[in-house]
């Protein structure tokens, strides 16, 4: 007849440890696997937002540069800021008069986001030269007021505008192009005890607008690019970089930095 023995008290607890032992390795290998994955979905989230920066950039800066009348169409600020003239469209202007320009909304309306907007907009006019008077430059002019429903020469419907040109002494033409911007500024500023990228409408003392973050103490900078060019670089944080908690250290590591050349090309 076999006897049947039980577990003693000693085998119970050497399987406890060592089912303990198991487990806590096995979280211990899925901590590390979530971390690195959540690492891996915060540097592509980082990289998704510096291609979005890059358009932006791209976007709002590839037409800028710099005219004999109108001068450059960016002014560096100081650190973490920048000012320039953001393009809203080009407009064919049918009647240009002293103070008052009539534009045919008709026209050009693929190059234009949207017309005109007086206390807000501005505008750079076209004046075409020739050999033996001037060079083609731009005009700088303020809109005061308007649009009013007014006729261009051939009975086209057009919108009047009421404008403060700048002093010029050369004789104007009465049918041109003008290109409408408004004030813009992109700067970095702090919130909440982060760096963020924002943009704001410098003309109507509008609110920043987030467009980017959070950056790095330092993470927006604007530098010259030769004589005619600007280089813009970013530095971006990741989750990592950012995060609090117990046994969790940011790690400067994780952040990501972009640098965008743009030269103007005669």
């Amino acid at each position: 007849m076999i006897a049947r023995r039980g577990v003693t008290l000693v085998e119970l607890l050497v399987a406890v440890v060592v089912a303990a032992v198991l487990l806590t390795m096995a979280i211990r290998v899925q901590v590390a696997a979530e971390r690195s994955g959540r690492s891996r979905l915060e540097r592509l989230a980082a990289t998704a937002s510096l291609r979005t920066a890059a358009k932006l950039v791209r976007w709002e800066w590839a037409g800028l540069g710099s005219d004999s009348v109108a001068g450059p169409d960016y002014a560096v600020l100081g650190a973490g800021r920048v000012a320039y003239r953001g393009q809203t469209g080009l407009l064919a202007v049918c009647r240009l008069s002293g103070d008052t320009l009539t534009v045919d909304p008709t026209q050009l309306g693929a190059w234009r986001q949207r017309l005109p907007v007086s206390g807000r907009d501005s505008l750079l006019i076209y004046l075409p030269g020739d050999s033996a008077s001037r060079l083609d430059a731009w005009l700088p002019a303020a809109v005061a007021s308007g649009p009013e429903v007014a006729a261009c020469p051939g009975g086209a419907v057009g919108a009047r505008y009421r404008i403060v040109p700048a002093a010029y002494s050369e004789p104007v033409p009465e049918a041109t192009v003008a290109r409408s911007f408004e004030p813009l500024e992109l700067r970095a500023y702090n919130s909440a005890g982060s760096w963020q990228l924002g943009q704001v409408g410098t003309a109507s003392g509008g609110v920043v607008q987030p467009a980017l973050g959070p950056l790095a103490p330092g993470g927006f900078e604007i530098v010259p690019a030769g004589a005619t060019g600007l280089e813009v670089r970013i530095r971006l944080l990741t989750g990592r970089e950012t995060a609090v908690g117990p046994g969790v250290v940011p790690r400067a590591g994780d952040s990501l930095a972009l640098a965008l050349r743009l030269v103007n090309v005669p």
